[in-house]
């Protein structure tokens, strides 16, 4: 009888020294480690350092366009859109020799188009590069989609 046992308990023996290498195997396969986690941004605050300053654009409420005549455009950005104060933040560059000036808004139900209007100058133009930025106030923006000719 003791033989048996023996017998018994170095085949199970066998299976548990298996059983236990498997999971071993498994969990090394399992989760890798990734890359190296980036160190939280230091406490210290940095003096100014001269010649070095941070611009922040002066938005002011960009004038709107009420004329149906037709009219050159430009591209715009969209900065954000502010539901609080229902305004649209937007900037407009120069293109070719169209000079940013207006806005034109085309409301409905489901949508606010924007469309940024300007004057052409003559040829030959210079190439000045002029941008609008600024704030479009809406009545309300809501659930409504920003749209419009931006780039």
């Amino acid at each position: 009888m003791e033989h048996d046992r023996n017998s018994v308990g170095k085949r199970f023996g066998g299976i548990v020294v298996l059983a236990v290498l498997s999971t071993a195997s498994l969990a090394a396969c399992g989760e890798q480690p990734g890359p190296p986690q980036p160190s939280a941004a230091p406490t210290t605050k940095l003096p100014p350092q001269p010649g070095i300053s941070t611009i922040t654009p002066n938005f002011t409420e960009l004038p709107i366009d009420q004329t149906a005549q037709p009219a050159e455009t430009v591209p715009w950005h969209l900065i954000r859109v502010d539901l609080k104060d229902n305004r649209v933040y937007l900037s407009a560059s120069s293109v070719d020799c169209t000079t940013p000036e207006n806005v034109r808004l085309t409301e409905s139900a489901s949508e606010i188009k924007i469309s940024v209007t300007g004057r052409r100058a003559s040829e030959p133009c210079t190439m000045q590069h002029v941008t609008l930025v600024g704030y479009v106030q809406i009545g309300s923006i809501g659930q409504r989609q920003v749209t419009g000719n931006s780039s």
